[in-house]
């Protein structure tokens, strides 16, 4: 009886274990979301029209699963979104050891520049593609269209009342942020988008700052009943981990991104698209509530 109860055991094991295995690190990091969310911003005119952004970070294009042609799938599902503005968060390359192939930036790059929006793509590097070269990166994105942001800010006019700014930092691992000196390029009262590669700058990030996007955290990338998010490079644990994170009246959302650092594997936090309505409180809708559903 005991024999057959561990030999009943053992089997369920392994059934769960080869289950767990595959959607790990074959079926989920190739399936794809549309993670949709409503910010109300304080900062957001009243009378303003409600701003669509879609968001993207950390592609880490390489096999076995971000081949260039996922990347080309992803941009095709951003461009039907038609969103008013895109952002990019940085990693567009891949650094990971235990990848099968890496795809060359300037195949990444020449994906990247179909991807379309009235206001523009706008972009932030990450900690890879420093490990790579920066400067080769940045290069490749700005040849395919793409503003990207070292410690800058930029204006931008919709021309139908929205007018805010974009404000990009350098990367938090591998470069001198300036979050001062950024904002303080800021020079009149329109609401600011703040882009950063990691999450961990939201604690420094003033009230001025309407909405601050990042990624880095792959949302924890395994996501498990009880034990939670298992690997999230943040000083700050799972505080920053993923999602819609409100602290005062200072906003970030956190995107779980397209690729996988470390292991070649997801469970629970499915590749993603962000596509956020960001407007005042109360208009168009809003009813006040913040935040989005979590994977």
């Amino acid at each position: 009886m005991l024999k057959s109860l561990l030999l009943a055991l053992l089997t369920a094991t392994l059934i769960a274990g080869g289950a767990f295995a595959v959607k790990a690190f074959w079926l989920e990091p190739r399936s794809l979301v549309i993670t949709r969310a409503e910010i109300a911003a304080p900062q957001w005119p009243a009378d303003a029209l409600p701003l669509h952004v879609a968001v993207l970070t950390d592609i880490q294009a390489a096999g076995p699963h971000v081949t260039a042609e996922r990347v080309a799938e992803v941009v095709a599902e951003i461009n039907a979104l038609e969103p008013d503005l895109i952002v990019l968060l940085g990693d567009y390359v891949s650094q990971m050891r235990l990848s099968t192939s890496h795809v060359p930036p300037k195949a990444t790059a020449a994906v990247l520049a179909r991807l379309r929006a009235p206001l523009g793509v706008h972009a932030v590097l990450g900690n890879h593609d420093w490990w790579l070269d920066g400067r080769y990166v940045r290069g490749l994105l700005e040849h395919a269209g793409i503003k990207v942001y070292e410690n800058t800010a930029r204006s931008v006019d919709a021309g139908d009342g929205r007018r805010f700014w974009i404000a990009g930092l350098a990367d938090l691992s591998t470069g001198a942020v300036d979050l001062p000196g950024t904002l303080a390029q800021v020079t009149d009262d329109a609401p600011v988008i703040l882009l950063s590669h990691s999450p961990d700058i939201f604690p420094e990030v003033p009230e001025r700052v309407a909405l601050t996007l990042a990624g880095h955290t792959h949302g924890g990338q395994i996501n498990l009943p009880f034990l939670g998010r298992l690997i999230v490079p943040s000083r700050y644990g799972q505080r920053y981990a993923y999602g819609h994170i409100v602290e005062g009246s200072r906003q970030m959302f956190v995107s779980s991104g397209i690729g996988n650092a470390i292991l070649p594997a997801r469970y629970g936090v499915p590749p993603e698209i962000v596509l956020l309505q960001i407007a005042a409180p109360g208009a168009q809708g809003h009813d006040g509530s913040q935040g989005a559903e979590r994977p």
